[in-house]
């Protein structure tokens, strides 16, 4: 079989002969890796990504300005804060901060940031818990692992499903008890829900002639229902309801 490397996004995966598989194994052969993630699909919601303004970050900037004389290096609010240079010239745009550069006596120029001396903008940036999280790695891995187990080496139960699938997507886990309960939590996540509807997806070949891959659950519903696949019929109740008020039927 041919196989072909390519990297996309901020993850990378390797690709054979058109499916994709995550390209990260283990010692039991079981893979361990994210599906290759594309641009996001577009949409009228903020995700919650590192490169992302909102008031926490913006009120963690202000008061580091305060603190160290009306100036800060973005060094110091990369280390301190886990601020990104992106966040900090998005915060420029909008009227927050000002960015300078500093030449010292030797080496390269500092960037550094203060506050604008007009009217603050009335607008404010979304407040972390209205941005929605990005699913990460591990919990990807578990719902694929979870779709597996319907075709895997025997068939199981949704609960003992879950558990193997957790095991796998967490090999270091130490207690099988801590294990079957963190599977139980993770079934009644919702985002949990989406995903193992979209690794189905992947995993059936229903995707087929889709290029932009979903990364939080909202767009997981999104482009299910793109792909007019009954699957978008179990979405959440209040994603079917912000559909009814655009006035598409899920």
């Amino acid at each position: 079989m041919e196989t072909k490397k390519e990297t996309s996004g901020n993850h990378g995966a390797e690709i054979l002969s058109g499916v994709e598989f995550p390209g990260i194994t283990n010692g039991n052969g079981l893979s361990r890796g994210k599906w290759r993630v594309h641009p996001p699909l577009v949409s009228n919601h903020i995700i919650m990504r590192k490169n992302v303004l909102t008031v926490e970050k913006l009120a963690a900037i202000e008061s580091a300005i305060e603190r160290n004389g009306g100036e800060v290096t973005s060094r110091h609010l990369e280390r301190n804060h886990e601020i990104s240079r992106l966040v900090l010239e998005e915060a420029e745009r909008r009227g927050f901060v000002e960015l300078f550069k500093r030449q010292g006596k030797r080496g390269r120029p500092s960037l550094l940031v203060r506050k604008v001396n007009k009217t603050r903008p009335t607008k404010l940036p979304p407040m972390r818990a209205e941005v929605e999280k990005v699913i990460s790695i591990r919990h990807w891995n578990f719902a694929r692992y979870y779709v597996l187990g319907e075709t895997g080496n025997g068939l199981f139960t949704f609960r003992r499903r879950a558990y193997v699938a957790y095991l796998k997507a967490y090999p270091n886990v130490m207690s099988k008890s801590a294990a079957k309960a963190s599977a139980s939590r993770l079934m009644r996540k919702p985002h949990i829900q989406a995903a193992i509807q979209w690794q189905a997806v992947i995993l059936n070949g229903e995707n087929r002639g889709i290029t932009l891959y979903p990364d939080t659950a909202i767009e997981i519903w999104e482009a299910l229902r793109e792909l007019g696949s009954f699957r978008a019929n179990w979405a959440p109740w209040w994603v079917k309801s912000r559909w009814e008020d655009e006035g598409v039927s899920g």
